[in-house]
């Protein structure tokens, strides 16, 4: 899930000069798995991290047809966005980001939701239809990522 969710940005050229534009458009990702089996996910979203948000998720395809939502960000952030669940999972991350926060270290959490095909199509012609407006467009979409990004399941 980690390699599925990153975005890029580079800086470079003459100091005091604009950097050159640089576009990265990633259209599938592909994992070598431990078996030497490579497995391709469609990148179906990518939900921006920001400093208010304090995460950012992806939407994928995976080689069965199921599309799914990870999410990776700030505890507070994606702990009050799980679906109710696995107590015993919950219990014990929180004792561990407990323990690196205690250490200095920094934390990220990790989650996912499955999403429909149906649901997944409606959402995403909402979040075009969103784009492409301009007045009152960024709070348009932070609500349609909100209501994704909710009832998610806890990696760790």
């Amino acid at each position: 899930p980690l390699v599925l969710g990153h975005t890029f940005s580079a800086l470079s050229g003459t100091p005091g000069s604009p950097p050159p534009p640089l576009f990265f458009f990633f259209r599938s990702v592909s994992i070598q798995l431990v078996l030497g089996r490579p497995v391709t996910y469609q990148l179906l979203a990518i939900l921006d991290f920001n400093n208010l948000r304090k995460r950012m998720s992806v939407i994928v395809r995976n080689p069965k047809g199921q599309i799914r939502l990870y999410s990776k960000g700030a505890d507070i952030i994606l702990l009050e966005r799980l679906f109710p669940g696995d107590q015993d999972l919950y219990n014990v991350t929180t004792d561990h980001l407990n323990e690196y926060a205690g250490e200095g270290l920094r934390t990220l959490v990790l989650a996912y939701r499955d999403l429909d095909e149906k649901y997944f199509a409606g959402w995403a012609e909402r979040l075009e239809e969103a784009s492409l407006n301009g007045e009152g467009r960024e709070e348009r979409i932070a609500r349609l990522y909100e209501e994704v990004e909710n009832d998610l399941v806890l990696l760790g």
